[in-house]
């Protein structure tokens, strides 16, 4: 009984982990995608931040993902599928139809 209310406990956490960064990490591109322009040095930590934080985001996102699918797994597995995913998603980056540029253009993609 205690490891089913901690694998319910463990889906919930990560499944409001999930729908809580989503908004962040699309805000945070947002505000850089209007702020871009200002950006005239790599240095700037806020530009850098803007830049690098929402792919960031994403990975976490699709951890916590994988650990909501795989809550009784042990942590390496969610770990290895996640990056699989992950680079998965990198290497599609090189495929370049028409459709699918468009899509990427938009929010969400």
């Amino acid at each position: 009984m205690k490891r089913i209310l901690f694998a319910l406990w463990g889906r919930c956490l990560y499944a409001l982990l999930t729908v809580l960064i989503i908004p962040i990490g699309i805000g945070i591109r947002e505000w850089y995608k209007e702020n871009e322009a200002s950006c005239n040095s790599s240095y700037d930590p806020f530009c850098f931040l803007g830049e690098y934080l929402p792919d960031a985001l994403y990975a976490v996102m699709v951890y916590w993902g994988f650990r909501f699918l795989l809550v009784k797994k042990k942590l390496r597995i969610a770990l290895a599928l996640s990056l699989s995913f992950c680079l998965l998603i990198e290497l599609s980056q090189f495929f370049h139809p028409a459709w699918l540029d468009q899509v990427r253009e938009t929010t969400i993609g």
